[in-house]
This record gives C-alpha cells, sequence and structure tokens, in this order.
C-alpha cells in the first residue's frame, strides 16, 4: 500500500508499504522492513487507497467489480451450481476472488450487508453468512482491510433512492459504465442487479475513501478512520 509525505506543504513519495494488522475496530498499518526513505516516517500524515472492489456475495452468482480511480477494471459475476454441496460452491467463490485480488492488486474491499438478505425465504441467510465468513477470514489474513455496505446506503448514493428496485440500480449503473451488459429478461435481471451492485457498493466505498485519509497516531502505530 502506497505512502505519501506531507512535510512542509509538498508531498513525497516515500515508496514504503505497510501491512493491515487487525485491531479494535479499526485497520492498524505497521511498517514494513524495508523502508526506503526512513528519514520521513515521522511525517507521515495521510494514505491513498486507490485500487478497490466491491462484492455482492450470492452462492449463485456473486457480483464482483474492481476499481482504480474511477475506472472500472474488472467486474464479473461468479456461478455456481446449486447440485454442487454448498462447501464446494463457498470453494468457487473464493477462489475466484483470491485470483481478482491478487491480479488487480486489490487494497481494500466492501461487501453487502446483511441486510439485504433478511427477505430471503429458507436458509440462504445462513449459507450466505458462512460465505462471507469464510471470504472475511481470508482477507483478514492477508492484512486487506473489508467493510460492510449497508444495501441502502450505496443505492441511495447511486440512485437516490434507499429502496431502489434491481431495475432501477441496473439503470443508474449502466448510465456510468454502458459497456456492462444489460438484462434481455426477467431471469438476467436478477443475476445482473448483483453486478449492478457490487459496481454501486464500490463506487460508494470510493467515495468514503477518497482523497487522502487521515491516519491517526497512535504511538508507533497509525489507525485508518473507517467510512462513516
Amino acid at each position: 500500500m502506497f505512502i505519501s509525505s506531507s512535510a512542509f506543504g509538498n508531498t513525497y513519495a516515500t515508496q514504503e508499504w505497510y501491512s493491515w494488522v487487525p485491531g479494535a475496530g479499526d485497520g492498524i498499518l505497521t511498517r514494513q522492513p524495508n523502508c526506503l526513505l526512513g528519514a520521513f516516517l515521522s511525517t507521515i500524515r495521510f494514505i491513498s487507497i486507490v485500487r478497490l472492489l466491491g462484492l455482492d456475495i450470492s452462492l449463485t452468482a456473486t457480483g464482483v467489480a474492481a476499481l482504480d480511480g474511477k475506472k472500472l477494471i474488472h467486474s464479473e459475476l461468479i456461478n455456481t451450481f446449486k447440485e454442487d454441496e454448498d462447501i464446494v460452491r463457498f470453494g468457487q467463490i473464493l477462489k475466484r476472488i483470491q485470483r481478482c485480488v491478487q491480479e488487480d492488486n486489490i487494497e481494500a474491499v466492501g461487501i453487502e450487508g446483511y441486510a439485504y438478505f433478511m427477505g430471503s425465504k429458507g436458509n440462504c441467510l445462513t449459507r450466505t453468512a458462512e460465505c462471507n465468513g469464510i471470504l472475511k477470514h481470508w482477507l483478514h489474513s492477508i492484512n486487506i482491510p473489508y467493510y460492510l455496505v449497508p444495501p441502502t446506503a450505496h443505492k441511495k448514493f447511486i440512485t437516490g433512492k434507499g429502496n431502489a428496485t434491481k431495475e432501477e440500480t441496473i439503470a443508474a449503473i449502466a448510465k456510468l459504465y454502458p459497456e456492462l451488459p444489460k438484462p434481455t429478461n426477467k431471469k438476467e435481471v436478477a443475476a445482473l442487479s448483483n453486478l449492478a451492485d457490487a459496481v454501486s457498493i464500490v463506487l460508494w466505498l470510493e467515495n468514503k475513501l477518497k482523497g487522502p485519509v487521515t491516519l491517526q497516531e497512535t504511538g508507533a502505530r497509525r489507525s485508518l478512520s473507517p467510512p462513516h
């Protein structure tokens, strides 16, 4: 993760890398041994997170969207078969997300919160929560921060309505990224709405983290204030 210094009113590239260590609520940044400009450590004030990933987890069609600034650099739906055991499907989803995180050099992840599934029937909520738990554990293990994004928050940010329908969210995202696939029937609406939600989530997160995010000094460690 790139860190810059704002000493004397200017921005200097320190070319240092920090890793995320889980703390009490916030991610904690700790310096790696190989720093190039250690003399400027005391002047570090800001962190810039550029590459972000948005996820709308679904065992049927998980929406994935990656941003570099405002540029959409990756989007896809991860499909699994309902005939397979849940643990197999969890593994397939995780493996594809891992590949995306690594290939696109993702620095932070937004995951849609559980409120979206409160109206689901059967054990959909439980199974989705299990998949989310596996994903969070992996992100935690590689020190990548993740944020749970309330469905009403990202929908309102994109459409102006916290209770926007699937079709409204798809339409709003299509205006921003017309290259994304558009549904041609009702069956496709359900799947492509997950993709639209993933884009909506990552745009919401980018808006919350855009610009330099203040680092709060806590002795030798620095914590990143999460989005509100």
